[in-house]
């Protein structure tokens, strides 16, 4: 199973290969990767993290001309009776 992440970082962080990817000089950058493997760490308090290791496929200026693309995913949201929502508080 294979998982897509963005990643959004500041310009100054990038190596000078992955600056080469992009083409205007904003100060973030948007990281298209792939996971490539995914380990869990167990932490000295008992509980799990994961280390993560990530595969650079494109590297896109997060400019604000840049246009948002929305998803074409339709969400199923079944009306349930008697159904009672709980606040935050």
């Amino acid at each position: 199973m294979a998982a897509e992440v963005q990643v959004r970082i500041k310009r100054s962080t990038l190596t000078p290969a992955m600056l080469a990817m992009t083409t205007s000089n904003s100060k973030w950058v948007m990281l298209k990767c792939l996971v490539v493997a995914s380990s869990p760490q167990r932490r000295a308090d008992g509980s799990y993290g994961f280390t993560v290791s990530l595969l650079v496929v494109q590297a896109t200026d997060d400019s604000p001309s840049s246009p948002k693309l929305r998803s074409k995913m339709r969400w199923f949201a079944p009306q349930l009776r008697g159904l009672q929502r709980c606040g935050l508080n």
